[in-house]
């Protein structure tokens, strides 16, 4: 039997291609997901590295300039 001028074994081969071709975007699509959740991992990783390296000199920036603000004042206190 031929549909469209097909026959029935070049059918058969359009139908093993496309099978085939779904079982390819299957497994993508789950490799896909797979990445998709390592994603947040770095992500979340670069987060707190950034704010580490933003907070921990910032604290002891403020720490400085309490200790010279304590400094000074004991000084101007001393003087007058």
């Amino acid at each position: 039997m031929t549909t469209h001028g097909l026959s029935q074994a070049e059918l058969d081969k359009i139908h093993a291609a496309i099978s085939q071709l779904i079982d390819q975007t299957i497994q993508r699509n789950e490799e896909s997901r797979k990445v998709s959740t390592e994603v947040p991992k770095p992500t979340v990783e670069a987060c707190k590295f950034t704010r580490e390296t933003f907070w921990y000199p910032m604290a002891v920036v403020t720490g400085l300039y309490c200790v010279i603000a304590v400094i000074m004042t004991v000084i101007y206190r001393l003087l007058h």
